[in-house]
Protein backbone atom coordinates (compact mmCIF):
# COMPACT_ATOMS: atom_id res chain seq x y z
CA UNK A 1 0.00 0.00 0.00
CA UNK A 2 1.65 3.20 -0.84
CA UNK A 3 2.28 5.91 1.63
CA UNK A 4 1.58 9.46 1.04
CA UNK A 5 4.00 12.04 1.56
CA UNK A 6 2.91 14.96 3.84
CA UNK A 7 3.59 18.55 3.00
CA UNK A 8 5.78 20.78 5.73
CA UNK A 9 3.18 22.97 6.87
CA UNK A 10 1.29 19.91 7.53
CA UNK A 11 3.47 18.52 9.09
CA UNK A 12 3.86 21.65 11.32
CA UNK A 13 0.40 21.58 12.25
CA UNK A 14 0.32 18.14 13.22
CA UNK A 15 3.68 18.76 15.70
CA UNK A 16 1.73 21.48 17.50
CA UNK A 17 -1.47 19.24 17.59
CA UNK A 18 0.24 16.22 19.27
CA UNK A 19 2.61 18.16 21.31
CA UNK A 20 2.35 17.86 25.06
CA UNK A 21 0.02 20.70 26.73
CA UNK A 22 2.54 23.56 28.50
CA UNK A 23 1.69 25.22 31.98
CA UNK A 24 -0.38 27.70 31.98
CA UNK A 25 0.92 31.61 33.88
CA UNK A 26 -2.19 33.30 34.21
CA UNK A 27 -3.58 29.95 36.05
CA UNK A 28 -1.10 30.41 38.99
CA UNK A 29 -1.44 33.54 39.34
CA UNK A 30 -5.23 33.29 40.31
CA UNK A 31 -4.35 30.72 42.26
CA UNK A 32 -2.38 32.62 44.33
CA UNK A 33 -4.70 35.12 44.52
CA UNK A 34 -7.27 33.01 45.78
CA UNK A 35 -4.59 31.74 48.69
CA UNK A 36 -3.26 34.97 49.80
CA UNK A 37 -7.55 35.97 50.17
CA UNK A 38 -7.88 32.64 52.54
CA UNK A 39 -4.90 33.55 54.50
CA UNK A 40 -6.26 37.21 55.26
CA UNK A 41 -10.01 35.98 55.92
CA UNK A 42 -7.89 32.91 58.02
CA UNK A 43 -6.66 36.15 60.43
CA UNK A 44 -9.75 38.19 60.74
CA UNK A 45 -11.22 37.61 64.47
CA UNK A 46 -14.85 35.42 64.60
CA UNK A 47 -17.84 36.96 65.36
CA UNK A 48 -17.74 35.30 68.88
CA UNK A 49 -14.22 36.90 69.54
CA UNK A 50 -15.60 40.66 68.85
CA UNK A 51 -18.77 39.93 70.95
CA UNK A 52 -15.94 38.74 74.24
CA UNK A 53 -13.56 41.97 73.57
CA UNK A 54 -16.63 44.18 73.56
CA UNK A 55 -17.80 42.74 76.56
CA UNK A 56 -14.41 43.10 78.26
CA UNK A 57 -14.53 46.79 77.59
CA UNK A 58 -17.09 47.61 78.94
CA UNK A 59 -17.71 49.34 82.55
CA UNK A 60 -18.69 46.52 84.83
CA UNK A 61 -20.34 48.81 87.45
CA UNK A 62 -24.00 48.24 88.16
CA UNK A 63 -27.12 50.35 88.64
CA UNK A 64 -27.05 50.27 92.52
CA UNK A 65 -23.35 51.55 92.55
CA UNK A 66 -23.90 54.77 90.01
CA UNK A 67 -27.17 55.56 92.14
CA UNK A 68 -25.10 55.80 95.27
CA UNK A 69 -22.44 57.31 93.77
CA UNK A 70 -24.94 60.29 92.02
CA UNK A 71 -26.33 60.41 96.15
CA UNK A 72 -22.92 61.22 97.10
CA UNK A 73 -22.07 64.07 94.92
CA UNK A 74 -25.63 65.20 95.79
CA UNK A 75 -24.70 65.33 99.57
CA UNK A 76 -21.16 67.21 98.91
CA UNK A 77 -22.57 70.03 97.08
CA UNK A 78 -25.44 70.24 99.49
CA UNK A 79 -22.96 70.51 102.25
CA UNK A 80 -20.71 73.23 99.73
CA UNK A 81 -23.61 75.72 99.60
CA UNK A 82 -24.66 75.72 103.21
CA UNK A 83 -21.73 75.31 104.77
CA UNK A 84 -21.14 78.95 103.93
CA UNK A 85 -24.71 80.02 105.81
CA UNK A 86 -24.00 78.07 108.57
CA UNK A 87 -20.33 80.18 109.37
CA UNK A 88 -21.67 83.57 109.06
CA UNK A 89 -24.39 82.29 111.11
CA UNK A 90 -22.12 81.37 114.01
CA UNK A 91 -20.26 84.77 113.99
CA UNK A 92 -23.49 86.46 114.11
CA UNK A 93 -24.12 84.70 117.04
CA UNK A 94 -21.17 84.97 118.28
CA UNK A 95 -20.78 88.84 118.46
CA UNK A 96 -24.00 88.90 119.69
CA UNK A 97 -23.22 87.41 122.84
CA UNK A 98 -19.99 88.56 123.42
CA UNK A 99 -21.89 92.31 123.08
CA UNK A 100 -24.30 91.31 125.49
CA UNK A 101 -22.38 90.21 128.21
CA UNK A 102 -20.26 93.19 128.28
CA UNK A 103 -20.59 95.37 130.93
CA UNK A 104 -22.58 98.58 130.56
CA UNK A 105 -21.62 102.01 132.41
CA UNK A 106 -24.50 103.75 133.72
CA UNK A 107 -24.02 107.73 133.09
CA UNK A 108 -24.86 109.38 136.01
CA UNK A 109 -21.25 111.46 137.03
CA UNK A 110 -20.59 114.84 135.54
CA UNK A 111 -18.32 114.67 132.68
CA UNK A 112 -15.94 117.09 130.71
CA UNK A 113 -14.88 117.06 127.29
CA UNK A 114 -12.79 119.05 124.96
CA UNK A 115 -9.46 120.00 123.69
CA UNK A 116 -6.38 122.02 124.47
CA UNK A 117 -7.19 125.73 124.64
CA UNK A 118 -10.59 125.55 124.72
CA UNK A 119 -12.53 127.04 127.26
CA UNK A 120 -13.19 124.67 130.55
CA UNK A 121 -17.10 124.12 130.01
CA UNK A 122 -18.72 121.06 132.54
CA UNK A 123 -21.77 119.32 131.51
CA UNK A 124 -24.20 117.75 133.21
CA UNK A 125 -24.16 114.54 131.98
CA UNK A 126 -23.37 111.75 134.35
CA UNK A 127 -21.27 108.52 133.79
CA UNK A 128 -21.72 106.31 137.06
CA UNK A 129 -21.78 107.45 140.57
CA UNK A 130 -19.07 110.08 141.31
CA UNK A 131 -17.21 109.15 138.58
CA UNK A 132 -15.32 111.80 135.84
CA UNK A 133 -13.66 110.99 132.25
CA UNK A 134 -10.20 112.28 132.04
CA UNK A 135 -7.12 111.15 130.02
CA UNK A 136 -4.15 112.40 127.98
CA UNK A 137 -4.17 114.73 125.51
CA UNK A 138 -1.48 113.64 123.53
CA UNK A 139 -2.37 110.28 123.53
CA UNK A 140 -6.07 110.82 123.51
CA UNK A 141 -6.40 107.79 125.89
CA UNK A 142 -9.35 108.18 127.84
CA UNK A 143 -10.25 106.60 131.03
CA UNK A 144 -13.20 106.59 133.45
CA UNK A 145 -12.16 107.08 137.50
CA UNK A 146 -14.13 106.07 140.71
CA UNK A 147 -14.13 108.40 143.17
CA UNK A 148 -13.06 105.48 145.55
CA UNK A 149 -9.61 104.40 143.04
CA UNK A 150 -6.63 105.33 144.25
CA UNK A 151 -5.51 105.51 141.00
CA UNK A 152 -4.35 108.72 140.65
CA UNK A 153 -6.00 111.01 138.18
CA UNK A 154 -4.65 112.72 135.53
CA UNK A 155 -5.19 116.72 134.39
CA UNK A 156 -8.55 116.72 133.17
CA UNK A 157 -8.72 118.15 129.41
CA UNK A 158 -10.94 121.74 128.84
CA UNK A 159 -13.87 120.92 127.30
CA UNK A 160 -16.63 122.16 125.16
CA UNK A 161 -20.32 122.39 126.11
CA UNK A 162 -22.09 119.63 123.76
CA UNK A 163 -25.53 120.59 122.10
CA UNK A 164 -28.32 119.50 120.23
CA UNK A 165 -27.71 120.14 116.45
CA UNK A 166 -30.31 122.87 115.18
CA UNK A 167 -33.29 121.03 113.49
CA UNK A 168 -33.62 121.99 109.97
CA UNK A 169 -37.59 123.83 109.88
CA UNK A 170 -39.66 122.74 106.92
CA UNK A 171 -41.63 125.32 105.43
CA UNK A 172 -45.30 124.77 104.45
CA UNK A 173 -46.33 125.01 100.79
CA UNK A 174 -48.40 128.28 102.03
CA UNK A 175 -45.18 129.87 103.39
CA UNK A 176 -43.18 129.23 100.26
CA UNK A 177 -45.63 130.49 98.35
CA UNK A 178 -45.95 133.79 100.34
CA UNK A 179 -42.31 133.80 100.13
CA UNK A 180 -42.69 133.69 96.47
CA UNK A 181 -45.45 135.67 95.64
CA UNK A 182 -44.40 138.53 98.00
CA UNK A 183 -42.16 139.71 95.88
CA UNK A 184 -44.40 140.43 92.95
CA UNK A 185 -47.54 141.19 94.69
CA UNK A 186 -48.36 142.85 98.33
CA UNK A 187 -47.65 140.87 100.90
CA UNK A 188 -49.57 142.85 102.95
CA UNK A 189 -52.94 141.68 101.50
CA UNK A 190 -51.98 137.96 102.40
CA UNK A 191 -52.27 138.92 106.32
CA UNK A 192 -55.83 138.70 108.21
CA UNK A 193 -57.35 142.27 108.68
CA UNK A 194 -60.45 143.11 110.72
CA UNK A 195 -62.74 142.35 107.90
CA UNK A 196 -61.09 138.80 107.10
CA UNK A 197 -58.50 137.33 104.22
CA UNK A 198 -60.97 136.87 101.91
CA UNK A 199 -61.95 140.22 101.27
CA UNK A 200 -58.75 140.55 99.54
CA UNK A 201 -58.58 139.07 95.62
CA UNK A 202 -55.24 138.71 96.48
CA UNK A 203 -55.55 136.18 99.74
CA UNK A 204 -58.39 134.23 98.03
CA UNK A 205 -56.35 133.87 95.01
CA UNK A 206 -53.36 132.33 97.15
CA UNK A 207 -55.27 130.02 98.90
CA UNK A 208 -56.87 128.91 95.75
CA UNK A 209 -53.36 128.50 94.10
CA UNK A 210 -51.82 126.76 97.23
CA UNK A 211 -54.94 124.55 98.29
CA UNK A 212 -57.51 124.48 96.19
CA UNK A 213 -55.98 124.47 92.46
CA UNK A 214 -56.66 120.73 91.09
CA UNK A 215 -52.79 121.70 88.66
CA UNK A 216 -50.95 121.68 92.04
CA UNK A 217 -47.93 123.35 90.29
CA UNK A 218 -45.02 123.46 92.29
CA UNK A 219 -43.79 126.70 94.50
CA UNK A 220 -40.86 127.99 92.76
CA UNK A 221 -38.09 129.09 94.69
CA UNK A 222 -38.05 132.48 93.51
CA UNK A 223 -40.83 134.40 90.85
CA UNK A 224 -39.24 134.58 87.43
CA UNK A 225 -40.47 134.37 84.19
CA UNK A 226 -38.90 130.76 83.60
CA UNK A 227 -40.52 126.86 83.89
CA UNK A 228 -43.04 126.55 86.26
CA UNK A 229 -42.01 129.75 88.38
CA UNK A 230 -43.41 131.87 85.10
CA UNK A 231 -46.74 129.44 85.20
CA UNK A 232 -47.56 129.46 89.02
CA UNK A 233 -47.02 133.42 88.86
CA UNK A 234 -49.17 133.82 85.92
CA UNK A 235 -51.53 131.31 87.55
CA UNK A 236 -51.50 133.55 90.48
CA UNK A 237 -52.33 137.12 88.61
CA UNK A 238 -55.48 135.25 86.39
CA UNK A 239 -56.67 134.19 89.97
CA UNK A 240 -56.43 137.60 91.55
CA UNK A 241 -57.99 139.46 88.59
CA UNK A 242 -60.85 136.86 88.84
CA UNK A 243 -61.46 137.46 92.03
CA UNK A 244 -61.13 141.24 91.75
CA UNK A 245 -63.85 140.88 88.91
CA UNK A 246 -66.08 138.82 89.83
CA UNK A 247 -69.07 138.87 92.68
CA UNK A 248 -69.83 135.74 93.89
CA UNK A 249 -73.09 134.93 94.59
CA UNK A 250 -74.57 133.38 97.54
CA UNK A 251 -76.94 131.58 95.79
CA UNK A 252 -75.97 128.70 94.02
CA UNK A 253 -72.53 129.63 94.35
CA UNK A 254 -72.12 131.26 90.97
CA UNK A 255 -70.24 134.89 89.76
CA UNK A 256 -72.14 137.20 87.59
CA UNK A 257 -69.51 136.99 84.78
CA UNK A 258 -71.73 136.83 81.37
CA UNK A 259 -69.06 134.01 80.04
CA UNK A 260 -66.99 132.21 82.68
CA UNK A 261 -64.09 130.80 79.88
CA UNK A 262 -63.37 127.81 82.31
CA UNK A 263 -61.86 130.61 84.69
CA UNK A 264 -59.67 128.85 87.70
CA UNK A 265 -60.88 125.19 86.21
CA UNK A 266 -58.46 122.54 86.21
CA UNK A 267 -57.06 123.17 82.38
CA UNK A 268 -53.94 125.07 81.53
CA UNK A 269 -54.51 128.64 81.95
CA UNK A 270 -54.07 129.31 78.12
CA UNK A 271 -57.18 127.38 77.55
CA UNK A 272 -59.30 129.61 79.61
CA UNK A 273 -61.25 131.11 76.90
CA UNK A 274 -63.83 130.72 73.69
CA UNK A 275 -62.77 130.87 70.17
CA UNK A 276 -64.88 132.66 67.65
CA UNK A 277 -64.37 131.44 63.71
CA UNK A 278 -64.53 134.22 61.50
CA UNK A 279 -64.94 132.03 58.08
CA UNK A 280 -65.42 135.45 55.91
CA UNK A 281 -62.28 137.07 57.44
CA UNK A 282 -60.65 133.98 57.21
CA UNK A 283 -59.92 134.78 61.40
CA UNK A 284 -59.84 133.63 64.93
CA UNK A 285 -60.43 135.29 67.60
CA UNK A 286 -60.45 134.44 71.28
CA UNK A 287 -62.51 135.86 74.19
CA UNK A 288 -60.76 135.16 77.80
CA UNK A 289 -57.00 134.67 77.72
CA UNK A 290 -54.77 133.49 74.58
CA UNK A 291 -51.26 132.46 74.83
CA UNK A 292 -48.55 132.12 72.47
CA UNK A 293 -46.34 129.00 71.55
CA UNK A 294 -44.71 129.19 75.27
CA UNK A 295 -47.76 129.18 76.96
CA UNK A 296 -47.27 132.78 78.04
CA UNK A 297 -50.29 135.07 78.39
CA UNK A 298 -50.42 138.04 75.44
CA UNK A 299 -54.15 138.93 75.35
CA UNK A 300 -56.60 139.61 77.78
CA UNK A 301 -60.02 140.17 75.64
CA UNK A 302 -63.43 140.16 78.41
CA UNK A 303 -66.00 142.81 76.66
CA UNK A 304 -69.46 143.10 77.40
CA UNK A 305 -68.86 140.42 80.15
CA UNK A 306 -70.53 141.79 83.68
CA UNK A 307 -67.13 142.55 84.87
CA UNK A 308 -67.47 143.99 88.37
CA UNK A 309 -65.08 145.34 90.66
CA UNK A 310 -61.56 146.88 90.27
CA UNK A 311 -58.58 146.34 87.53
CA UNK A 312 -55.71 144.80 89.77
CA UNK A 313 -52.38 145.91 89.78
CA UNK A 314 -51.25 141.93 88.94
CA UNK A 315 -51.61 142.63 85.13
CA UNK A 316 -47.98 144.07 85.32
CA UNK A 317 -47.27 140.45 86.08
CA UNK A 318 -47.18 139.49 82.21
CA UNK A 319 -44.94 142.45 81.27
CA UNK A 320 -43.08 140.29 78.00
CA UNK A 321 -45.96 139.32 76.22
CA UNK A 322 -48.96 140.81 76.94
CA UNK A 323 -50.11 142.80 74.25
CA UNK A 324 -54.00 142.80 73.88
CA UNK A 325 -55.81 143.91 77.01
CA UNK A 326 -59.91 145.06 76.74
CA UNK A 327 -62.21 145.18 79.13
CA UNK A 328 -64.79 147.55 77.05
CA UNK A 329 -68.62 148.19 78.30
CA UNK A 330 -68.37 146.02 81.57
CA UNK A 331 -68.86 147.65 84.81
CA UNK A 332 -64.92 148.36 86.28
CA UNK A 333 -64.93 150.81 88.95
CA UNK A 334 -61.96 152.09 90.95
CA UNK A 335 -58.72 153.83 88.96
CA UNK A 336 -55.87 152.84 86.93
CA UNK A 337 -53.57 150.76 88.02
CA UNK A 338 -49.70 151.85 87.78
CA UNK A 339 -48.49 149.83 84.82
CA UNK A 340 -44.79 150.80 84.10
CA UNK A 341 -43.60 147.31 83.23
CA UNK A 342 -45.97 146.60 80.10
CA UNK A 343 -43.47 147.95 78.00
CA UNK A 344 -44.58 145.60 74.95
CA UNK A 345 -48.52 146.20 75.21
CA UNK A 346 -49.76 147.67 71.89
CA UNK A 347 -53.70 147.69 72.66
CA UNK A 348 -55.72 148.60 75.83
CA UNK A 349 -59.76 149.23 75.72
CA UNK A 350 -60.93 150.30 78.85
CA UNK A 351 -63.88 152.51 77.33
CA UNK A 352 -67.24 152.84 78.59
CA UNK A 353 -66.91 151.81 82.25
CA UNK A 354 -67.00 154.21 85.55
CA UNK A 355 -63.03 154.36 85.99
CA UNK A 356 -62.18 157.40 88.12
CA UNK A 357 -58.94 159.38 89.02
CA UNK A 358 -56.27 160.35 86.17
CA UNK A 359 -53.96 158.75 83.57
CA UNK A 360 -50.52 157.66 85.38
CA UNK A 361 -47.60 158.60 84.17
CA UNK A 362 -45.70 155.56 84.23
CA UNK A 363 -48.28 154.63 81.29
CA UNK A 364 -46.19 157.61 78.67
CA UNK A 365 -43.50 154.10 79.03
CA UNK A 366 -45.21 152.02 76.72
CA UNK A 367 -43.79 153.16 74.05
CA UNK A 368 -45.13 150.19 71.66
CA UNK A 369 -48.75 151.38 72.18
CA UNK A 370 -50.45 151.66 69.19
CA UNK A 371 -54.31 151.90 70.42
CA UNK A 372 -55.16 153.64 73.72
CA UNK A 373 -58.88 153.89 74.44
CA UNK A 374 -60.42 155.64 77.89
CA UNK A 375 -64.02 156.96 76.79
CA UNK A 376 -66.46 157.16 78.81
CA UNK A 377 -65.27 156.88 82.09
CA UNK A 378 -64.82 159.32 85.33
CA UNK A 379 -61.28 160.21 84.09
CA UNK A 380 -59.94 163.85 85.31
CA UNK A 381 -57.49 166.02 85.84
CA UNK A 382 -54.45 166.57 83.07
CA UNK A 383 -53.04 164.18 80.30
CA UNK A 384 -49.86 163.46 81.85
CA UNK A 385 -47.14 164.78 79.30
CA UNK A 386 -45.19 161.19 79.07
CA UNK A 387 -48.18 160.57 76.52
CA UNK A 388 -46.49 162.59 73.84
CA UNK A 389 -43.46 160.12 74.17
CA UNK A 390 -45.89 157.00 72.99
CA UNK A 391 -43.95 157.91 69.27
CA UNK A 392 -46.45 154.31 67.86
CA UNK A 393 -49.45 155.95 68.86
CA UNK A 394 -52.01 155.87 66.48
CA UNK A 395 -55.53 156.11 67.88
CA UNK A 396 -56.49 157.90 71.34
CA UNK A 397 -59.89 157.90 72.52
CA UNK A 398 -60.67 160.12 75.63
CA UNK A 399 -64.00 161.36 74.88
CA UNK A 400 -66.60 161.27 78.03
CA UNK A 401 -63.98 162.42 80.47
CA UNK A 402 -63.92 165.61 81.83
CA UNK A 403 -60.36 166.36 81.46
CA UNK A 404 -58.67 169.77 81.47
CA UNK A 405 -55.88 171.27 79.84
CA UNK A 406 -54.06 170.97 76.68
CA UNK A 407 -52.95 168.28 75.18
CA UNK A 408 -49.60 167.24 75.18
CA UNK A 409 -46.91 167.52 72.13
Amino acid sequence: MATMASSPEESDILNITSSPAEPNVFDDELNGTETMQLATHDQLPSLEEVHQKSSLDLPTESFEEKRNTRKIRRSWLCIAIVFPFIVVALIITFLVVFNSSAPVEEFDATATVGGPGSPSTTTEEVLGPGTVVGGSSDSQDWKVYSQDSTTPRPTLRPTAKITDPPTATVKTRMELAKECLGRVSDAALFEDDELGPEEFAQARALEWIVNTDNQQLPVPAAASPDSYAGRFVQRYALAVMYYSMAEVLEFGGTDNWRKEFDFLSEKNECEWNMKLDYTAAEQVYYYGVSCDYEGRVTSIVMPKNRLQGTIPPEIELFPKNLKKLSFLDNFLEGTLPDWPDLKKITHIDLSNMDVTGSIPDSWGKMTELRGLFLSWNDLSGSIPPSIGGMTNLRDLRLSGNIFEGTLPD
